[in-house]
């Protein structure tokens, strides 16, 4: 943990990853090692994530077996996103969202889950619930960028448009018109 809070990544996946060998009980361990290899990936970008992001998936699903919240279920969705295993990903933001039914993420996660293996109607419900459920309007711009995208996709450009507008996103408004 030290080392990931000094920015040193690697040191602090290959520490954690033998600690939570060592005590393969210990939930916390366990779940800063998930958010280690999440980092990880960000950092590394591209396809060099993917290998990462499948190692995060397996050491969420054993957090998520472990102490199902709603923090370690939306953690698991997280990288299951990550890792292309869209619909578990789905499935979880669901698991995630029952134990939180007033939170907008698993909703918005799952939107993002349906659009990329192309369920745009489903991904459009998802995101209309997280919407409904948002209440910063940071939150809410997110929500409509992706909704708006999700409209491109549906060849529904007038919408497309308004969700853009309602993101404050112009370049994208004007990007749909075009």
């Amino acid at each position: 943990a030290l080392a990931l809070n000094a920015g040193d990544t690697a040191a602090a996946v290959a520490a954690l990853e033998r600690a939570t060998r060592l005590a393969p009980n210990d939930s916390a361990k366990l779940k800063t090692y998930v958010q280690a290899l999440i980092r990880q990936a960000r950092e590394a970008g591209g396809s060099a994530n993917d290998s990462i992001y499948a190692k995060a998936a397996e050491a969420g699903r054993n957090l998520a077996a472990r102490d199902g919240s709603y923090d370690n279920l939306l953690l698991l969705g997280e990288v299951q996103l990550g890792a292309k295993q869209y619909e578990a990903a789905v499935a979880t933001f669901g698991q995630a969202s029952a134990k939180n039914a007033s939170d907008w993420l698993p909703g918005f996660y799952a939107g993002q889950a349906q659009t990329a293996v192309q369920k745009y109607t489903e991904a459009e419900a998802s995101l209309k619930r997280a919407l409904e459920k948002a209440s910063r309007s940071e939150d809410k711009a997110r929500i409509y960028r992706q909704l708006g995208f999700v409209y491109e996709k549906q060849k529904n450009l007038a919408a497309a448009k308004g969700a853009y507008q309602s993101a404050g996103d112009g370049s994208a408004v004007d990007e749909a018109a075009a």
